[in-house]
């Protein structure tokens, strides 16, 4: 059995404590693993700041202006994309908190972040706009979810990548559960999943890498319903009837809290050590 230790600690640095996450036996998560263990013998740290998503951490005033903030500075340093009609919804302020006008404004960084990051020499204060762009965005997503509770999203920098098998995607699972740490989405756009439950205007871009990113799950339990409107979904974009287990649908589930754990000793415990480490620890016990 392996233990994966994620610390945590005060705001001043001078208290720590850890979450300790019992790794599942597949494939996947035993390869994630190899992957941080790697990535960080040769540097790479966890982002320990603004990891936190959920309804009542952040006001919904304060995310809406950064919104607008980072919409402005796309205006004035991307002129020819932000004069496109396809961005008419997103112009007028105060932006709207509603799913199709963050779906539009998550399009628009589709469009500039990746052309910006394969430049040869890219502008880093555009990067870091447009990376505040998305994480907002996906806040304010989480503030208006009428699921309980919050979730971590943390990076590895300079994370080591992998590809997903297609034997590998039978790991991922439409549902989600409070406790869980799950293999983090790390490409630009979304997936079946979003697409299907957003009715999100582009193509979806399935989970085929892995890296070191994850996400500690303390929203409540979601049993995901819609089999059958799914498959029928998939149907209809492939124009051929598709093996759901075949594609990598959900998330994939690394490892599970171990401890007497509750939603109120879980908030406790962020209070105290709301800043996440830098380097994740596993154990192997016998």
């Amino acid at each position: 059995m392996i233990k994966v230790l994620v610390p945590f600690q005060s705001s001043d640095g001078k208290q720590r404590s850890q979450l300790v996450y019992r790794l599942h036996d597949h494939s996947l998560a035993m390869r994630w693993m190899t992957l941080v263990k790697t990535s960080q013998k040769f540097g790479s740290t966890y982002e320990g700041q603004e990891v936190f998503f959920g309804s009542n951490i952040f006001p919904l005033n304060e995310l809406l202006s950064t919104i607008e903030e980072c919409l402005d500075y796309i205006k004035v340093h991307y002129p020819s994309e932000w004069e496109k009609s396809r961005w008419d919804s997103i112009r007028s302020k105060p932006f709207p908190a509603e799913q199709n006008c963050l779906n539009i404004a998550h399009v628009l960084f589709e469009q500039i972040f990746p052309f910006e990051k394969a430049k040869e020499d890219p502008d880093h204060a555009s990067l870091v706009v447009l990376s505040r762009l998305n994480r907002t965005i996906h806040r304010v997503e989480a503030y208006l979810s009428k699921m309980k509770g919050f979730f971590i999203e943390a990076n590895l920098t300079f994370t080591l990548m992998g590809t997903i098998s297609s034997e590998e995607n039978q790991f991922f699972s439409v549902d989600r559960k409070w406790g869980e740490l799950y293999l983090s989405y790390c490409h630009v756009g979304e997936s079946y999943l979003q697409i299907f439950a957003q009715n999100y205007p582009s193509a979806p871009v399935p989970q085929t890498q892995l890296s070191g990113n994850i996400v500690l799950a303390f929203q409540e339990d979601a049993i995901f319903c819609q089999h059958q409107e799914l498959q029928t979904w998939l149907n209809q974009y492939y124009k051929k009837t598709v093996n759901m287990k075949e594609i990598p649908l959900g998330s994939a589930p690394l490892a599970t809290l171990e401890g007497e754990w509750s939603e109120d000793s879980i908030e406790d415990f962020f209070r105290t050590y709301p800043v996440m480490g830098s380097h994740i620890i596993f154990e192997e016990q016998r």
